[in-house]
């Protein structure tokens, strides 16, 4: 058999048309990425998740799509549930390799979920600093826009529903064994918040506290290896019945406890500078009294001014005037 013969065409070919292959080759990949049937894998990829996760964790949604440029994974109606939170819905979630990460050789992803608890997040995680040999900081930057308070009180089951449009900025270095404590940037804002009326315990019984709504609430923090540190916090305006500003510092530690991460609040002191229009300061009667050796009578109600110190939120505050802020 005369071999020559018969490959001769295949190298003509190859030495002619190698463009023309290439880009057969290469619409081939294409029309294969785009055309396979991705939805099929929905239930093998709950299955995979559950399984690595020991039943704790459940990923469903109703479509998969693969985007090229750039590389992505788009899902489509998600719904995760787990043994530790409430199931969390989502019109769609975004997978995708950090582009920045990539150009500055630190590895990681980012994702987008949008329509969750009415508002979006997107979150990057990359490398980060190396703090020891055996300790690989990873970076975590998270921003959540426009979450609704009302749907986050539920999901976090808080006793109160809370009310308003919050949006969060995270840039953190986290080491994912928490053998090092965690350190960055913390900034919340909170639009036309609303907290319902409810009762509070107090040292002289439960006392019923009116409705409160702020136009603004904003909080700028940092964490700090085991502190977290209020360096600004405002609610209200000066023109509204309740206004004020606070800042100061807890001790907070997390820890891990098999697959669960375990916050573990610690001492604390917080300078508290807040007032009240004389409408107001009538219908917070009752709890106010308590304070009223920090009170200050001004020209339109009153001025409370405070430090309060404690070991531990188990176990009632030590409370001090003010003295500088």
């Amino acid at each position: 058999m005369n071999w020559e013969r018969i490959l001769e065409p295949i190298f003509y070919v190859l030495r002619n048309h190698k463009k023309t292959m290439l880009l057969s080759l290469a619409s081939a990949g294409v029309f294969t990425i785009l055309l396979f049937p991705y939805g099929d894998l929905s239930d093998l990829i709950t299955e995979k998740i559950a399984e690595s996760s020991q039943n704790q964790i459940f990923l469903r949604f109703d479509d998969l799509g693969v985007g090229i440029l750039p590389p992505s994974i788009k899902m489509s109606n998600v719904s995760v549930a787990s043994s530790f939170l409430p199931t969390l819905k989502a019109g769609a979630l975004y997978l995708a390799p950090s582009v920045t990460g990539f150009l500055t050789f630190k590895p990681g992803f980012s994702a987008s979920i949008d329509e969750v608890m009415d508002g979006d997040i997107h979150l990057t995680y990359r490398s980060g600093k190396k703090v020891s040999d055996r300790v690989q900081m990873q970076q975590v930057l998270l921003e959540l826009s426009k979450i609704d308070l009302k749907n986050f009180s539920q999901f976090a089951s808080l006793p109160v529903a809370l009310e308003g449009s919050m949006n969060t900025d995270l840039d953190a270095q986290l080491d994912p064994t928490f053998i090092e404590q965690p350190f960055g940037d913390l900034a919340l804002h909170i639009k036309k918040f609303r907290l319902p009326s409810s009762t509070v315990p107090t040292p002289i019984g439960p006392t019923a506290l009116p409705s409160t709504e702020f136009s603004n609430i904003r909080i700028k923090s940092r964490l700090n290896s085991g502190d977290l540190v209020i360096e600004e916090g405002q609610f209200g305006s000066s023109s509204e019945p309740v206004n004020g500003r606070f800042k100061g510092h807890v001790n907070l530690r997390f820890n891990r406890q098999g697959s669960q991460l375990v916050p573990q609040w610690g001492s604390y002191q917080f300078k508290i500078d807040f007032s009240f229009n004389r409408g107001a300061e009538k219908d917070f009667g009752i709890f106010l009294s308590l304070l009223d050796n920090y009170k200050t009578v001004t020209g339109s109600g009153s001025r409370y001014a405070l430090t309060l110190t404690g070991n531990s939120f188990y176990e009632p505050p030590t409370m001090t005037p003010l003295g500088s802020y």
